[in-house]
């Protein structure tokens, strides 16, 4: 009887960690499902609010979503052809031929699989930078195929491991030729190493993001996108099309299993050989002709299959040239409503190719590492706009040209980093305050300073920008957020270090969601985050420091060297008109330097202090400005202490 108890509790007990496992395995797959459905139009999107289909029906409208799933689709596809046409004729040549330097080559070819991407990735910028090859479908390919050839070798070697060499040679004194041989004998003992090389080519290719992300140029993959909108909540439409792979990735699990896969390879083994069989003494002329026929017939219908597939993903994924031309738009990451985008094209039919950025400091670094041109507008902050001057990477803007120049109101015009605006024009601004959960916090927060208090330990969700933390954390001392003395640098690291507990987590995309949720009670943000929060949970405040906030435009400036100027010229000349602003600041409520667009919002707009900033925080704030080498490296050595 005890015997029983325990194989009966062994059981149930095994049943619950299977359940766990598979809970912890498919559970987040479920969410993606689910969210798919919901109707909720807020990002995050974890709240219920209703079933829907819209988002599959937006998701056919998105055309970028699909170009970049179009290109991952034809990327993957071409990556994994020429990686198994490549890796198999390396293996089987490594395998049967001796030469000098073979185990080098052997060791060499783990070097891609065992150094981390990142530093692959940068390795491949160099050497297309070097040699001049264009970033962009070229070069992703070329970047893939790289670390995906490697797996392929592996995986055909396995099979090759034991190969009783004996049988080919058994076939060629029987009168077969070396390619009946390979293709009746050799090629059918290594189809299974060549069909998981395919398949992990094409797995790794389909889901790589460091190494695309260096390689991409204005080509966005799928994988980068969800990238750039998990940042601040991935949107339903997103959730949608993983549903719709999802499903058609069940599928071919489910073919897999009922067999159906392996008959269909099974032909595909068979039409191949028939398509090249050379013997002479098995069949009748006849029976060779008929076999010869349904080999031509299946392989081509094969060749038409890939060549649909490689041609739809080729069309939706190739950034399309409109009639009227192409631009490369270099900007912030969900800042620019994709509706906007779209109706422009409509009206313009200049078809806009987008890559996004998180910072003003990675927008910085790949504008330098690109070719000159690679993009044709950017969208600096303040700070960066006068950098990138001095450094000779904008060209003067046509003004002439810019005939709704005269929306923007006078206070934002003639700024210390562009005095005449000959290389900017205002897009978005805001300020750096603080959001502050009254449910949960019951003290009065007046300014920066309270943040530094230790009872609000591990509460804080704040920016992840040095400048902008270390900034606040001076002007909580009533110092300049531009320090640069070397004993009040030491009084700042003083201040900041305090702030290391009360810290709970770091999100410059989306720190609204951590407000929203309840993970944080306290903020430090933009505006325009606060707001959002402050809509989906009214007891959600925002407080403009006491102390003068930190204050930041944002600007439409075109590269030194653009290839489409006259196009990135009427893309910004569209933005300024009053209609698009208005609806910019509908969808993002950041500070509006239009002032007819501030006409058209209405009281709603103008009255709602967290959306429209008042003038006098706006004139008490200050601006991040540009520093000496130096001073900057003591900023990020403070700031590598703080995070560390």
């Amino acid at each position: 009887m005890h015997g029983q108890t325990r194989e009966t509790f062994r059981r149930k007990s095994g049943a619950v960690y299977c359940g766990l496992i598979y809970a912890f395995l498919f559970l987040p797959i479920a969410v993606i499902i689910i969210n798919s459905f919901n109707a909720n139009t807020f990002k995050p999107y974890f709240r219920w609010t209703g079933f829907t289909f819209d988002w599959y029906v937006k998701l056919f409208q998105n055309t970028g979503l699909l170009q970049s799933f179009g290109n991952t689709i034809f990327l993957a596809l071409a990556t994994t052809v020429l990686s198994v046409m490549i890796g198999t004729v390396a293996a089987v040549g490594i395998y049967k031929f001796r030469f000098r330097g073979k185990d080098i080559i052997n060791g060499l070819l783990y070097i891609p699989v065992v150094i981390p991407e990142i530093v692959l990735g940068i390795a491949l910028l160099s050497l297309f930078s070097k040699v001049g090859i264009p970033l962009g479908m070229l070069s992703l390919l070329l970047a893939h195929v790289t670390f995906c050839i490697p797996y392929v070798i592996f995986n055909v070697r396995a099979r090759l491991d034991g190969y009783d060499r004996s049988i080919e040679e058994a076939s060629m004194d029987l009168g077969a030729t070396r390619l009946h041989t390979f293709l009746r004998i050799t090629l059918p003992v290594l189809a299974p190493g060549i069909g998981g090389g395919a398949l992990l080519a094409f797995t790794l290719s389909i889901d790589d993001v460091i190494i695309s992300y260096f390689t991409n140029g204005q080509t966005m993959t799928f994988p980068l996108k969800v990238m750039a909108s998990i940042k601040s909540g991935v949107a339903p439409d997103v959730n949608a099309l993983s549903t719709l792979i999802l499903l058609v990735t069940t599928g071919v699990v489910a073919l897999v299993q009922t067999g159906l896969l392996k008959k269909f390879v099974g032909k595909v083994g068979t039409a191949l050989s028939a398509l090249f069989y050379i013997g002479r003494d098995e069949l009748d002329t006849k029976q060779r002709a008929v076999r010869r026929r349904r080999g031509v017939g299946t392989a081509l219908a094969i060749a038409i299959v890939a060549g649909v597939l490689l041609s739809v993903g080729k069309n939706a994924g190739t950034s399309a040239v409109g009639r009227n031309g192409q631009l490369n738009l270099f900007i912030w990451t969900e800042y620019v409503p994709d509706s906007v985008i779209q109706n422009f094209e409509k009206e313009t039919g200049i078809q806009v190719n987008v890559s996004n950025y998180s910072s003003n400091e990675d927008m910085l670094a790949k504008v330098k590492s690109e070719k000159a041109g690679a993009f044709d507008i950017v969208q600096p902050t303040d700070y960066m706009v006068q950098q990138m001057i001095g450094q000779g990477l904008l060209q003067k803007l046509d003004k002439s040209a810019l005939t709704n120049m005269k929306n923007i109101g006078s206070s934002y015009l003639n700024q210390y980093y562009d005095p005449n605006n000959n290389y900017s024009v205002p897009y978005l601004g805001g300020v750096a305050a603080i959001a502050v959960n009254t449910q949960k916090i019951k003290d009065r927060i007046t300014g920066y300073a309270d943040l530094f208090n230790p009872k609000y330990k591990n509460s804080i969700v704040s920016l992840d920008d040095y400048r902008a933390v270390i900034g606040m954390t001076a002007r909580s001392l009533g110092m300049s957020m531009n320090e640069t003395d070397s004993a009040k640098l030491d009084e700042i690291k003083t201040q900041l270090m305090k702030l290391k507990g009360n810290i709970k987590l770091y999100d410059s995309d989306s720190p609204k969601s951590a407000l929203i949720s309840g993970d944080a009670t306290l903020g430090f943000c933009w505006n325009a985050e606060i707001t959002l929060a402050m809509e989906e949970n009214p007891a959600i405040k925002i407080v403009f420091p006491k102390e003068g906030a930190y204050v930041f435009v944002d600007n439409w400036c075109i590269t030194k060297g653009a290839k489409n100027v006259r196009q990135a010229t009427a893309f910004i000349n569209y933005m300024l008109k009053a209609e698009t602003a208005k609806e910019v600041s509908e969808e993002y409520p950041y500070m509006q330097p239009n002032a007819a667009a501030v006409e058209l919002l209405g009281s709603a707009y103008k009255n709602n202090p967290a959306r429209n900033v008042p003038q006098d925080v706006i004139k008490k704030g200050e601006h991040v400005a540009n520093l000496d080498v130096n001073t900057l490296a003591r900023y990020d050595a403070m700031w590598t202490d703080l995070k560390k």
